[in-house]
């Protein structure tokens, strides 16, 4: 194996990551998109995968211990970390649950890069391996948090990461979110907390939990009942708006603001299937509060930005992995890339579950293609010609005649891999990059 071949595996690693980190920020993504909150919820997506480092390919493929998988958990490199998390969600079982746990539970008292974004990935390795063991774990780990303060300085954990910890943690618990040890901690959390120990993206997610064990708990299992329990406890009157705070408390919202504010994020998380009820409602409107159709108007204006969102995410998956899947295939062709005649069954064995040929969604419902560079068919990878910083587009979005589009954002974005395995993006100036029959003025 050649170091290209190493940084290969490595950057594949990032992406079979990238969508189930997505999913465990999906919850804070979208209370911080109805709320205006400013917690620390960072979008991973927007980070994109790295370059690994061949050394760190060949140590993590290499851990076959707990021993091994301890000492690559605490390592001081960020993508020695993650690949170990990845590593753990291969091996499995308890004794590899308990290493996640210290890990997540671990203080860094030096500097680490992103230690946010490896506990928050080392939450959802240990949820994936499942069973009871991760349920007691992450019990462990959301009480722990949730028993000190940020400003708690005996406990283990620094001020960054606490956000990251508790949303994740309770996300993670999913199915066990119904169970009473859980349901104390998240009533503690969401009723009985203050600024000084949750912000309101922690209580909000909480209280999301709380609503969803109510109407469980009342037998609702159904879209429409669950959307008519909703609508009917959002914004009553003399009660508080979502944009409501605390007077002279900056930051910290009242009672009422933060159950309308979980009210507007599971129907919101309920996409386009929710906006006929909501429309209903709009309609039926007339003698209500202005504050209840201003919530309405947030709802469906928030649905559709998050459906938009979820899109662009689930397009740029499915490129990076097809991206991926061409530079595994160099890997075991000397560093030759395929010909762009024949480039999709010669790719064939490499892609994995998250890759796809086309774009998976676009707003229009459209169909777009992913295209393979023709100017780079049959290239080598590692060509002495090319500079390193100089890295053509390897994958682009297009017609089907392979001329380039924007299909994202209203027609002003499209996205593209380039030859380092990088995702990139298109615009209406970088899409004169691609030499394609078709493209140019």
């Amino acid at each position: 194996m050649n170091p290209r071949t190493g940084f290969q595996l490595g950057s594949r690693a990032w992406v079979l990551c990238l969508p189930g980190v997505v999913r465990m920020l999906r919850t804070s993504l979208v209370i911080v998109l109805l709320a205006g909150c400013v917690t620390a919820a960072v979008p991973l997506i927007l980070l994109g995968p790295r370059p690994v480092p061949y050394e760190v390919t060949r140590r993590v493929a290499a851990i076959q211990s707990v021993e091994e998988l301890r000492a690559a958990l605490h390592g001081d490199s960020f993508e020695l970390r993650m690949g170990a998390v990845q590593r753990a969600r291969q091996i499995g079982g308890a004794d590899v649950m308990t290493e996640l746990e210290q890990a997540v539970m671990e203080p860094y008292g030096r500097a680490v890069r992103l230690p946010d974004l490896f506990r928050e990935a080392a939450i959802m390795a240990i949820a994936e391996i499942g069973g009871d063991e991760a349920r007691a774990a992450l019990l462990r780990i959301l009480t722990a948090y949730t028993e000190a303060g940020p400003g708690d300085v005996k406990h283990i954990y620094d001020n960054g990461a606490y956000t990251y910890v508790i949303t994740s943690a309770i996300g993670a618990l999913g199915e066990w979110s119904h169970e009473a040890a859980v349901l104390s901690v998240l009533e503690h959390i969401a009723l009985h907390g203050d600024e000084r120990t949750y912000d309101c993206g922690m209580r909000e997610i909480a209280y999301r939990e709380l609503l969803e064990h109510e109407m469980a708990q009342a037998g609702l299992t159904t879209l429409e009942q669950r959307a008519e329990f909703l609508l009917q406890r959002i914004t009553r009157e003399g009660e508080g708006h979502p944009d409501d705070w605390v007077k002279g408390k900056s930051g910290v919202k009242t009672l009422e603001s933060l159950r309308n504010s979980a009210i507007q994020g599971l129907l919101v998380s309920y996409g386009k299937d929710a906006e006929p009820y909501i429309q209903q409602q709009m309609e039926n409107a007339g003698e209500r509060p202005e504050e209840y159709r201003k919530a309405l108007r947030n709802i469906l204006r928030s649905i559709d930005l998050v459906l938009e969102r979820d899109q662009r995410t689930a397009c740029m998956t499915a490129m990076l992995a097809v991206g991926q899947a061409l530079l595994a295939y160099a890997a075991e062709h000397d560093g030759f890339l395929p010909s762009a005649s024949d480039w999709q069954e010669a790719i064939a064995p490499h892609l994995t579950e998250d890759a796809r040929l086309t774009c998976p969604a676009t707003l229009d419902r459209s169909v777009v293609y992913y295209h393979m560079n023709p100017v780079l068919s049959g290239e080598l990878v590692d060509d002495p010609a090319r500079r390193w910083s100089e890295q053509p587009i390897l994958l682009y979005e297009g017609d089907s005649d392979g001329r380039p589009v924007l299909p994202h954002q209203g027609g002003g974005l499209g996205f593209c891999v380039r030859l380092d395995g990088q995702l990139g993006t298109l615009n209406a100036q970088t899409i004169q990059e691609l030499d394609v029959p078709g493209n140019g003025p």
